[in-house]
């Protein structure tokens, strides 16, 4: 019987030297490991700033609502 192995999700969110938002999904399945990074524009991530605390979990079903390219690698 083979072993099921957890995938763990980590998101990561920075911005670069022009103030474009990139938001990192890294995840890791037993030794595999995979990051796919999103560039997301201040409009969508100001959705997510509330009292200085920006809820990745929630802007991670963002994007995984509105991008295909998120779409296509992960569903």
């Amino acid at each position: 019987m083979q072993e099921l192995v957890k995938k763990h999700w980590e998101y990561i969110l920075s911005r670069d030297n022009k103030g474009v938002y990139i938001f990192s999904v890294v995840y890791s399945q037993g030794h595999f490991t995979g990051s796919f990074d999103f560039k997301l524009n201040r409009i969508e991530v100001s959705e997510y700033l509330k009292k200085g605390t920006i809820y990745l979990d929630d802007l991670a079903d963002h994007v995984r609502d509105h991008m295909d390219d998120f779409k296509d690698r992960f569903i």
